[in-house]
């Protein structure tokens, strides 16, 4: 035989609840003790919008920094866009002279452009920590040797700035851009060729542009 069981609710209090589960609300209400269909729950969670969303989780301005917990507005991204994206870049030159040897070490590198931290010492180029972006040119009116970019004497690029064949006598040769994972000390070289007809109208430069810590 069955324990009969006393519900201590009232009769207006049982017909209160039942009344919530058989016609529940169609959406979600702010503050409402009443149920809803499961399409109210549907489109409560697949709607969003910025009116759903706590401000706080919005990020309208993007001068101040950035973060992994907010999501920014596309009129904040416009304006940091509008404002210009300044990224650490420096622009490094040196007027070559003869070297004594082929694979020597080049000397005189100075700050040409920028403010990116990179600092330059004799034959040493030191590189702050993060990614670089890295390019490397010649404005010459010689048959010049190639230089190479090392790092604990891991060659990192090598740029040949032979005069092709019936080239005009000055002419600027461009690199491939390399990128570099690593802050470090950093040497150029010259190297590739024999070093001859390397007069002082060689002039070899450097272009670093950080694009992530």
């Amino acid at each position: 035989m069955t324990t009969p069981h006393d519900l201590s609710l009232t009769g207006s209090e049982i017909d209160s609840a039942l009344t919530k589960v058989h016609a529940p609300d169609s959406s979600a209400v702010n503050g409402s003790l009443n149920m809803v269909t499961s399409s109210g729950v549907y489109n409560a969670t697949h709607n969003l919008d910025a009116s759903n969303l706590d401000t706080s989780f919005l990020k309208t301005d993007l001068s101040s920094g950035t973060n992994n917990t907010t999501i920014p507005t596309t009129q904040a991204v416009k304006n940091l866009l509008n404002a210009g994206v300044n990224l650490p870049w420096m622009s490094l030159r040196v007027t070559a002279s003869s070297a004594s040897s082929n694979y020597a070490d080049i000397t005189g590198w100075t700050v040409y452009q920028g403010n990116s931290g990179i600092t330059v010492s004799g034959a040493d180029i030191s590189v702050p920590s993060g990614i670089w972006i890295v390019a490397c040119t010649s404005e010459t009116t010689d048959n010049t040797p190639g230089v190479q970019l090392l790092k604990n004497a891991v060659v990192y690029a090598r740029l040949n700035f032979e005069k092709p064949s019936g080239q005009a006598n000055s002419f600027t040769r461009p690199s491939t851009n390399i990128e570099i994972k690593s802050g470090g000390t950093y040497k150029a070289k010259i190297a590739g060729l024999a070093v001859r007809n390397q007069t002082s109208s060689t002039v070899i430069s450097y272009n670093f542009v950080k694009i992530a810590e």
